[in-house]
């Protein structure tokens, strides 16, 4: 997904909802993606963990849901970023910078996810 606006807000959310359908035996995980072509930011997800590679290694998580939908938001505004996994918030970090980029969705590693919905939204 690609959005000119998002070249230049330093203030915004992104959701999805997202399921793994199908995994590999090695790695399954799905997740929300931002940024541009020289820094990418994720926040991914597996069956019970979730991770910000370069920020926060893998925790466990009860909020996941296992083989179910699961809704993933990233909130970032005046400075801060915050992580959200079904509505309740898992993560906060000053640490992000997120820089003007044209990436934004999802992404899936070595596995089939089924997206039931997703939003970008833009605060001033």
């Amino acid at each position: 997904v690609l959005t000119n606006r998002f070249f230049t807000s330093k203030n915004f959310s992104i959701e999805g909802k997202i399921r793994i359908s199908k995994f590999s035996y090695n790695s399954y995980r799905v997740g929300l993606i931002w940024g541009n072509k020289n820094l990418i930011y994720r926040f991914e997800i597996d069956n019970n963990k979730y991770k910000i590679p370069g920020i926060k290694s893998w925790k466990a998580s009860k909020v996941i849901r296992p083989n179910q939908y699961n809704t993933l938001k990233v909130i970032v505004r005046n400075g801060m970023t915050k992580f959200f996994i079904n509505g309740s918030r898992v993560y906060t970090t000053s640490a992000i910078k997120t820089p003007p980029g044209s990436v934004i969705g999802f992404f899936a590693g070595e596995v089939k996810a089924e997206i039931d919905r997703f939003k970008i939204s833009f605060y001033k």
